[in-house]
């Protein structure tokens, strides 16, 4: 005690140096300052010399203390004039606070002042302030029993009354801040502040010391969190620049680049439209004042008690409100939207996993804030020892969380416990399917099935929690463990809140029922909302019986009383939502509810649930002062929460929350499809193939090449075979007729010709007459040629040509035979056009080669969706560069020279004879690489035919080329395909002789 009556001393002689110095700013006289400075000074070491230094002898040699802690104590306490001493004992804080006898028992000192000390003695030794907190409390067991006083001194006393009451509702410790040098340890200023209260029946303990010099461990969690935040960052930025910079492209790139733009996120976020339909434009305004009375509740609620001066009146507004039915609120939009957009033909399956994709980024970036903001140490409670509560779980029980079943862990082992709705809110959309089902067999069956569903979980949960003896209000109680099983029980489990959103389907239901809309009078109507209003006002705060009865009389009575309270709820804010969505009501509550201002307030309410609660912890362990009790500080502290969440807010959704709302939409129908085609192309998901009889197959190209192999191999799989030869006496024409089999049929057929074409379908005819159980099954267009050059060489003969073979050829042998396979035996038929990827990648030097594959390619797009009505498949195949007679390396080395003759002379002049034989070093290179497994797409040709359910499309290349190529495709932006085919397939050829001679006239 002697110690405390020191420092109380110095903050006198402190204090009236402030009054000395206001002296001589007011006098302008220095030398009373000084006279005056000595004589305080004096008496200060006086005091510390006379009373001070001999108690802190006697108690530090009953007590182990390191030389270092001894040394500077003694210097802090036999010199108080010195600056760092000074300052040390000023930052002290009372045992003894004001507002004692209320309840106010923390006093934090000054947290700031004593971190900031900072001194040097003559030794040389750095002095910091380390800045701890005390906390002193009764050793007694936690207990809800109230002290009887009967038969002492104090019975029917006011101290009686008023020291239970605090005992009672407030099982805290007395904290008071300490600071010491340094050099103590945190054991040694413990064995010291024990010492001094030993003849106390107390227990002491230092909580927690920090000191400026604390440093921070960044764990695995936080410098993960990190690289999240800043992976999103950039990839915001990148996105924004490429979106605006590349806004005419459009790939898959520039729609995921679209997706993390901050300008048209933050656009959409802030756009006010008019609402699709009139029945939910109120739900805007809803979500907003919602959103404002959790932040009003948290704030208010979920600080420490102790940071508050008068903590008895914030405990009894902690109590009194029930915020758990603000979220019976949500659950109940919940429900509305959701059977909405069910009841309009949306797969409930899709809506379900979009809604898991929207929760868990959000969910993500909030764990990113969660783990990093305690690393931000600056405060009183800014400390591990006090933080590790809520963040704790974090590292332990994330994956609950990402798996929507963190309200079914107890409440000291959830991370945020506020996120508990979002588990409760997945559980049920995948519970409700079933009740969505019900209503879309039978309208009238489901609704009685959603009434008599509503009934049984308004009192089920009653039943449940009066079972377990949980009172279902909540009191603040010493009894911890107590406390947080009843949150669990009362808040958090799913079969809690199943009331709030069948009601949300009952309402719903009506909405969707024209004739229940009008099914009010007005007057109806106006008694029904002056009911609602009344309930919704009184319902939040109807706890207020039981908080002046201290403890609940008994649990069958609160099973009643709140079960009551329950359905009263729900009935008044079904009857909200139902009476502004219904379109029959022009009250003003509907028309302010419905104001398009609240729309960017409502979507951006997720993004405000999730980091209110993290602004309003940081608030309060950050906080160097106790927090005012009044309106006027309350409503500040509450707008002060709100705007930093709303900034917070905003970060998240655009670093997480809107990019992953436009990428679900973007990525998962397209990398579903993707998945599900490299499964099949990579035999990984089992095929099923067609019966080979009476099925005749007609193949053009048969010559040599893909044609050829075509008919060998679905010869020798049982189809008949109708194979056309440009040449019938070529070596593929007699290979197939050393076959002899009347199941082949060589015809010659030249595509190009429209008198070949018809002969070779009279030949066909003639040949299913013959033989009447067999029906044309497949047409395998496989005719084709290329020849390379630029655009500018030669005349336009060779382009006509290939546009003639590759694709007018082409449609004019699927128009004739069309037909035949439309008119076959098994209702259904295929036609496999061979196109080539080069229809897909336009590349220099195989220009209109590439145009006429890619005419085919467009052509069997239109084909395919104009013959679904005949149910005939149409089939592209598009194969890389594979050696077959295109590929012949002397037909096209002769073709280069005579196109360059052609070429005018002025155009020669302007490329150059260099130009031309870099050209053709080029071309010859690339054809160089052409691969030789042509079985490979022999293989895909004969699945494209016999498979029973076939692709649109088959590419036929490396596995790593597939990705390749749908990189490049769908993610590469156009600038960087330009620069790869230039870089591979133009610049290598040469600078043109016209560029050269241009460049050394200017160096001239």
């Amino acid at each position: 005690m002697n110690l405390s009556l020191g420092r109380n001393l110095a903050r006198i002689f402190l204090y009236l140096i402030a009054i000395e110095i206001n002296a001589v700013i007011c006098d302008q006289t220095a030398l009373k300052f000084i006279n005056n400075f000595d004589k305080i000074f004096g008496i200060g070491q006086k005091l510390s010399k006379e009373y001070v230094m001999p108690y802190f002898r006697k108690l530090s040699t009953s007590i182990e203390l390191s030389d270092r802690c001894r040394k500077t104590l003694n210097s802090m306490l036999e010199h108080p004039e010195q600056e760092w001493s000074s300052l040390m004992i000023n930052s002290n804080g009372r045992l003894i606070n004001s507002g004692f006898l209320s309840g106010t028992i923390t006093d934090y000192g000054d947290f700031d002042q004593c971190i900031a000390i900072d001194h040097r003695d003559i030794s040389g030794t750095r002095i910091h302030g380390q800045y701890c907190l005390m906390s002193l409390r009764l050793p007694i067991a936690s207990s809800d029993v109230e002290i009887d006083f009967n038969g002492t001194r104090y019975e029917n006393s006011w101290a009686s009354k008023r020291f239970d009451k605090i005992r009672h509702r407030f099982f805290h410790r007395i904290v008071s801040a300490l600071c010491f040098p340094s050099q103590c340890r945190s054991d040694e200023i413990q064995s010291l502040a024990r010492k001094v209260f030993e003849t106390f029946d107390l227990v002491v303990d230092l909580e927690a010391c920090q000191t400026k010099q604390t440093e921070v461990n960044w764990n695995f969690a936080q410098i993960l969190s990190i690289s999240i935040l800043t992976v999103c960052m950039l990839t915001v930025i990148i996105g924004t620049c490429y979106a605006n910079c590349f806004k005419t492209s459009n790939t898959y790139a520039n729609m995921f680049a679209t997706s993390f733009d901050l300008i048209a996120n933050t656009q959409t976020l802030l756009s006010i439209k008019e609402p699709q339909s009139n029945e939910l434009a109120s739900i805007h305004g809803i979500r907003f004042l919602l959103i404002m009375w959790v932040i009003t509740c948290h704030t208010t609620n979920f600080a420490p008690l102790g940071l508050y001066d008068q903590p008895m009146i914030a405990a009894r507004f902690a109590d009194r409100i029930d915020i758990v039915r603000e979220f019976w609120t949500q659950f109940v939009i919940s429900a509305l939207k959701n059977q909405s957009i069910f009841l309009k033909s949306v797969p409930y399956w899709k809506y379900v996993l979009l809604r898991w994709l929207r929760f868990a980024p959000p969910l993500l970036g909030m764990f990113c804030f969660q783990f990093l903001w305690p690393s931000i140490r600056s405060g009183p409670l800014m400390h591990w020892d006090y933080i590790r509560y809520g963040h704790q779980p974090c590292y332990q029980s994330w994956w609950a969380n990402f798996l929507f079943l963190s309200n079914w862990l107890p409440l000291t082992k959830q991370c945020g416990s506020h996120t508990w709705f979002l588990s409760a809110d997945f559980q049920i959309n995948l519970i409700a399917y079933f009740f969505i089902l019900a209503y879309i067999k039978d309208f009238r069956k489901g609704f009685i099935l959603n009434l008599i569903a509503l009934i049984i979980s308004m009192i089920a949960p009653s039943l449940i929690n009066w079972y377990y003896g949980i009172p279902l209000v909540h009191i603040l109680e010493p009894d911890i463990q107590k406390l947080n099983h009843s949150f669990n029980m009362i808040e958090f489990n799913t079969y809690n809140h199943f009331a709030a959103y069948l009601a949300g389907f009952l309402v719903a239901a009506s909405l969707t029922r024209t004739s229940y809309r009008n099914h009010f009078t007005e007057k109806t109507r106006t008694f029904c909302w002056w009911i609602a209003i009344v309930l919704i006002l009184i319902l939040p705060f109807s706890t207020y019986p039981f908080i002046q009865m201290e403890k609940i009389p008994s649990s069958f009575l609160s099973l009643i009383y709140t079960g009551i309270k329950r359905g009263l709820w729900i009935v008044a804010i079904s009857w909200i939502i139902y009476g502004t969505c219904s379109g029959c009501d022009e009250s003003l509550i509907t028309k302010f509810l419905s104001a398009k201002i609240f729309q960017p307030f409502s979507r951006l309410t997720f993004s405000i649930y999730l980091t209110q609660s993290l602004v309003v912890w940081f608030f309060a362990y950050q906080s160097r002062q106790l927090h005012t009790i009044s309106h006027f500080d309350t409503i500040f502290r509450i707008g002060g929460v709100t705007l930093y969440s709303i900034l917070l807010a905003y970060s998240l959704y655009i670093l997480f929350e809107a990019p992953a709302v436009n990428l679900s939409y973007v990525l998962l129908i397209y990398f579903a499809w993707n998945l599900a085609f490299f499964l099949y192309s990579f035999d990984f998901v089992p095929k099923k193939y067609l019966g080979t009889k009476n099925r005749a197959i007609l193949i053009t190209g048969c010559d040599s090449g893909f044609g050829l192999g075509v008919a060998e191999a679905l010869y020798a799989r049982g189809f008949y075979i109708f194979a056309t030869c440009l040449d019938t006496e070529s070596l593929g024409a007699k290979k197939l007729k050393n076959l002899n089999d009347e199941r082949i049929l060589i015809t010659q057929l030249n595509v190009t010709d429209d008198a070949s074409v018809k002969k070779a379908k009279k030949e066909v005819e003639d040949y299913l007459v013959r033989h009447k159980d067999v029906s044309l099954w497949a047409l395998v267009n496989n005719a084709g040629v290329m020849s390379l050059c630029e655009i500018e060489f030669g005349n336009l003969d060779h382009i006509y040509k290939q546009i003639e073979i590759n694709c007018m050829g082409l449609i004019r042998t699927t128009r004739s035979f069309l037909p035949l396979i439309r008119h076959n035996h098994f209702g259904r038929g295929r036609i496999i056009n061979i196109a080539s990827q080069a229809g897909r990648f336009a590349m220099p030097g195989f220009s209109a080669y590439c145009f006429s594959k890619a005419m085919v390619i467009s052509f069997n797009d239109c084909l395919r969706r104009e013959m679904h009505k005949w149910n005939i498949e149409v089939v592209s195949i598009e194969p890389h560069l594979y050696r077959t007679n295109l590929v012949n390396l002397q037909r096209l080395q002769k073709e280069f020279d005579l196109f360059w003759n052609e070429t005018d002379e002025s155009i020669q002049n302007d490329y150059g004879r260099s130009y031309y034989e870099g050209f053709q070093r080029t071309m010859i290179y690339s054809l160089e690489t052409a691969r030789k497994d042509i079985e490979r797409v022999i293989n895909a040709i004969k699945e494209a035919v016999i498979l029973s359910k076939v692709q649109p499309y088959y590419r036929i290349a490396n596995k790593h080329e597939l990705i390749r190529l749908w990189f490049w495709e769908m993610i590469a932006p156009i600038w960087l395909i330009d620069l790869l085919m230039r870089k591979l397939l133009t610049d290598c050829n040469g600078t043109p002789a016209m560029l050269t001679n241009r460049v050394k006239s200017k160096s001239n």
